[in-house]
Order: structure tokens, then sequence, then C-alpha cells
């Protein structure tokens, strides 16, 4: 008996391929959008404690020196914050579109595999035509065979 052969199983492959790309893609992505969300809980709380401590200082008899120390780092802090921010955004278009570009591909993969089944039921129903078709010859030979016997 003859097996079934997918005419387009390379294609197919390519586009699960592709799909599975995507997912891991966005997958890293996914891990970088949750790395920066740690940073800015961490930028946050910084500047937090920054004030905290400056809240300390401030009662020193140093706490002019210390005042000019406390306002640059919250600065900068707050400037990485907007960057992270920004990076965070960006990450989540990127995100997004990648999730548009696995929505694609799955309804391609989708659709192939619709075609692969179609093509497997006609060529099961092409088997089963072949069998009926060889029975039903046997069938016609016994009954010839038969009545030349009677």
């Amino acid at each position: 008996m003859a097996k079934f052969k997918f005419q387009l199983e390379g294609l197919l492959k390519l586009r699960e391929f592709k799909e599975d790309q995507l997912r891991n893609q966005m997958g890293e992505i996914v891990k970088k959008m949750n790395d920066v969300k740690d940073e800015i809980l961490q930028l946050h709380s910084s500047i937090d404690e920054a004030y905290r401590s400056q809240e300390k200082a401030l009662h020193k008899s140093d706490a002019a020196r210390t005042a000019h120390f406390f306002d640059y780092f919250i600065r900068g802090n707050r400037q990485q914050l907007k960057d992270k921010e920004a990076l965070l955004f960006s990450l989540q278009k990127k995100y997004d579109k990648k999730s548009q570009e696995l929505a694609v591909a799955m309804g391609e993969v989708k659709v192939m595999n619709k075609l692969k089944e179609k093509q497997l039921d006609l060529f099961k129903k092409a088997i089963e035509k072949k069998e009926q078709d060889a029975i039903d010859e046997i069938v016609i030979m016994r009954s010839i065979r038969e009545e030349k016997v009677l």
C-alpha cells in the first residue's frame, strides 16, 4: 500500500519553525521586560532611600555638602528611571508587534495543517476506492467462474 506524502511538508515545517522562532523571541522580550521592571522598582527604592538618607543628613552640621550629593544622585536616578520606562515602552511595542506576527504565523500553520488533513482524507478515500474496486473485481470473477461451472 502506498504511503501518504504531503507535497507541501517542507513549507509546513518552515512555517512551524518560524512560529517557534517568534515564540522564542517573544519569551526573550518578556524576560527583558521583567528585568527592566525589576530595575525600575530598584530605582524607585533607591530614590526613596536617598530621600530618607537626605533627611537624616540634613540634621547634621555638614548638610550643605551632602545636600548637593543627594540632589545629583536623585536626579541621576530619575533620569535612569525615565530611560528604563522608555525602554520598557519600546519593549512592549516590540512584544505587541511580535504578537501580531505570531498570530499571522499561527494562521498560516493552521491553513497548512487543514490542507494536509484534506489531502490525507482524499488519499484515504482513493485507497478505499481501490480496495473496493479490487473486492468488486474478485466478486465478479467468482460469479463468472461459478456460472461456467454450472
